[in-house]
């Protein structure tokens, strides 16, 4: 099955976890604008955007017609990490240079949101068990980097944000589609700027996301065979 022989594919995500680029990639790739779901409304574009609480209705809408669901998971505090610097990069980026904060300090404002955030994020995938009964947990192919599940006329694919560089690939391999993923950009260029400028901050970054997989370990996080191969 080529992959402009779906009749929608629909794009569900919780943010910060590529899918602007993976939304304007495949707007790009089939030509057509992509429309964001907010309503228990039947849309006409191809390409769909949606949350987690609004799959159900797509599912519903759409369960008569031949469904791509993509959607992407990604180290919890990074993402916080990522999500704090679009916010409030500038400030970040500013007391930091003054000595004002330190990096350490963004990292422990990220971990402190991140208790807040951690269950809901972690238990929103279960959607997928509920409406279409595709435990995306259970298993997790490392070697291609990705999962594709069948239910019906529903396809779900499962990627990782930590294997961007392999999106390409992957698109290919499954449906031999000559994806180019668009190179975007928001505020949290700031970030890039100021890690490139001190890469010896990319070690303390790095042990705090070693930090935050032990943290899912202790919590039991449905993440866990996402992130941890087990043999």
């Amino acid at each position: 099955m080529l992959i402009d022989e779906y009749d929608k594919i629909i794009i569900c995500h919780y943010g910060k976890i590529g899918s602007v680029t993976l939304t304007s990639s495949l707007e790009k790739l089939l030509n057509i604008k992509a429309e964001k779901i907010k309503r228990n409304l039947y849309y006409n574009s191809k390409i769909l955007v949606a949350g987690f609480g609004t799959l159900k209705h797509c599912i519903n809408n759409y369960k008569d017609l031949k469904v791509l669901i993509i959607t992407v998971c990604r180290n919890l505090i990074e993402r916080q990490l990522s999500l704090n610097f679009q916010l409030h990069g500038e400030d970040y980026v500013n007391k930091i240079n003054n000595n004002i904060l330190t990096l350490q300090d963004v990292l422990n404002i990220s971990n402190n949101r991140i208790n807040k955030s951690f269950k809901t994020i972690d238990r929103s995938f279960t959607v997928f068990n509920d409406l279409l009964n595709i435990d995306i947990y259970k298993t997790f192919d490392f070697n291609n980097k990705y999962k594709l599940f069948k239910s019906n006329n529903f396809h779900l694919l499962f990627l990782r944000f930590e294997d961007i560089n392999h999106w390409e690939n992957i698109f290919y391999n499954i449906w031999s589609c000559n994806i180019k993923l668009v190179n975007y950009n928001n505020i949290q260029l700031n970030k890039n700027i100021f890690f490139d400028e001190k890469p010896y901050l990319f070690n303390i970054r790095n042990k705090e996301l070693s930090k935050s997989r032990t943290t899912m370990i202790k919590l039991k996080s449905y993440f866990n065979n996402i992130y941890n191969k087990v043999s």
